[in-house]
């Protein structure tokens, strides 16, 4: 199957962070169609950090989210600076927005996948175990967050029903948070299972 790009690009919306381009595509069929293309201004790349606590506790970042219009409980995650790999911008952006430091070391890589069929932007997700609070919050102009801690139960539950814009990280995690939310049923002596 081949696709072929049939002119330059034609900007239709230029924003501080994304703009929109119009795209020509020969199909396979010989006809030609437009597609509009949402990319970054910045980078075409970003990280999310499912990070949870030596003691078992997911870290949440609870901030207002303007496309929703709410209030969501989101992993950590944020842009992929130019020259920067994906695990050192995950623990970066990890440190600023909570103040929680990981061992790069344990970190696991979930893996990555295309915000969506028409837009150009990759995102990389980790997993951090055993997190430790080691400084304040640097947050950037304009970014007003929320530290939580929750059980990893909590955590894959606002991931099932719409709370966090990062469902997918949360859901690449779900191995790892199981193990943690089974450790603290073994604790409590309670048993419990996350419904699928």
């Amino acid at each position: 199957m081949t696709w072929q790009q049939t002119e330059p690009d034609k900007v239709l919306f230029d924003g501080d962070w994304h703009k929109v381009v119009q795209r020509m595509y020969r199909l396979p069929s010989g006809h030609e169609k437009a597609f509009d293309i949402v990319e970054s201004k910045t980078n075409d790349a970003s990280v999310g950090v499912v990070a949870v606590t030596e003691d078992g506790q997911a870290v949440i970042a609870e901030q207002f989210r303007p496309g929703p219009g709410i209030v969501m409980q989101e992993i950590v995650a944020g842009m992929v600076d130019p020259g920067e790999d994906p695990k050192t911008a995950a623990m970066r952006e990890l440190q600023e927005e909570t103040g929680y430091t990981a061992d790069p070391d344990q970190m696991v890589y979930l893996g990555r996948y295309y915000r969506g069929p028409y837009q150009k932007f990759v995102s990389h997700y980790y997993f951090a175990p055993k997190v430790r609070l080691t400084s304040d919050q640097r947050l950037d102009d304009g970014e007003y967050i929320d530290v939580k801690l929750t059980e990893p139960a909590e955590l894959l539950a606002s991931a099932a029903d719409g709370r966090t814009t990062e469902a997918v990280g949360v859901l690449l995690a779900r191995d790892h948070l199981e193990r943690y939310k089974k450790q603290a049923a073994s604790k409590t002596g309670k048993r419990g299972t996350i419904k699928s």
